[in-house]
């Protein structure tokens, strides 16, 4: 029986910490999706947003911030970027815009 509540706790220890394990994981970026452009030429993705035109497969980082478009193969656009970060203090941490998505992410 006690053999039993220790398998239980254990169990239980570990469900918990999947779940931590996969809300940490999400946190650790956003995704967004603009839809298709009506008027875009087939195999382009046409963003008013950005005021760009991406052909499909094709990626290009956001200008000034640390994220980076991606055109699709119906396309949309998939807008990717890092998320929130913040260290022990509650503080977000800040990008590192002279490099590179996914580089410039922010590292506490």
């Amino acid at each position: 029986m006690l053999q039993c509540a220790r398998n239980l706790q254990q169990l239980k220890m570990f469900k918990t910490l999947l779940v931590l394990s996969c809300c940490v994981a999400v946190c650790l970026c956003a995704v967004a999706i603009e839809p298709p452009n009506p008027n875009a030429a087939k195999g382009t993705c046409v963003s008013k947003q950005w005021n760009l035109t991406l052909k499909s497969g094709e990626s290009k980082q956001v200008p000034k911030e640390c994220a980076q478009l991606t055109c699709q193969s119906n396309g949309s656009i998939q807008y990717t970027s890092c998320g929130v970060a913040v260290n022990s203090k509650g503080e977000r941490c800040s990008e590192d815009l002279s490099k590179p998505y996914p580089d410039c992410c922010p590292t506490c």
